[in-house]
């Protein structure tokens, strides 16, 4: 029973290094597009890419870290259990909440090019980067971004002192 509970516990494990790796290609594919003569349709491929790579990747982080902090800031007796399994729930929430957000972005604010040309003595440089008709979507998704970075990194924080001990996989998986 015991070897049973430890195989799914490290295939779930394995899941969880699959979906950074995952959120990590799709950064990747962002910074290929990156390369790219903007075009609207190149522009939308960045901000999908872009944004679902860095929830992907910090929210499944910031989950786990969430974990260990509740279980280390447990004061009563009570034992917490909180599985990998609900860590990749949460993360699975996360993301279809994000790609729901994305959708609604590429639906209504349309993707332009925006050119500036920058004249300094006789020289005239072509700027052209990407930018929304309306930029309050990207705006409220930048924000929430941040506060996902900011609560990972509080939870990182309040994480610092966890005891090595107090973890172990039969115990908490």
């Amino acid at each position: 029973m015991i070897i049973i509970i430890m195989i799914i516990i490290i295939m779930i494990i394995i899941i969880m290094i699959i979906t950074m790796i995952i959120g990590e290609l799709l950064a990747f594919i962002r910074v290929m597009f990156g390369g790219e003569h903007p075009t609207p349709d190149i522009c939308m491929n960045q901000f999908w890419f872009g944004h679902l790579a860095f929830v992907v990747v910090f929210g499944a982080l910031s989950f786990k870290t969430w974990r260990v902090y509740k279980i280390i800031s447990n004061k009563s007796l009570k034992r917490v259990k909180i599985s990998a399994v609900d860590v990749l729930r949460r993360t699975l929430i996360l993301i279809s909440f994000t790609l729901v957000y994305i959708i609604v972005v590429h639906i209504f604010a349309v993707s332009t090019l925006k050119e500036t040309v920058l004249t300094i003595s006789n020289q005239s440089t072509y700027h052209i980067e990407c930018d929304f008709k309306y930029n309050q979507f990207e705006t409220t998704l930048y924000v929430l971004e941040t506060v996902l970075l900011l609560y990972g990194a509080n939870m990182c924080n309040a994480t610092k002192e966890a005891p090595r001990f107090k973890f172990s996989l039969i115990n908490y998986y």
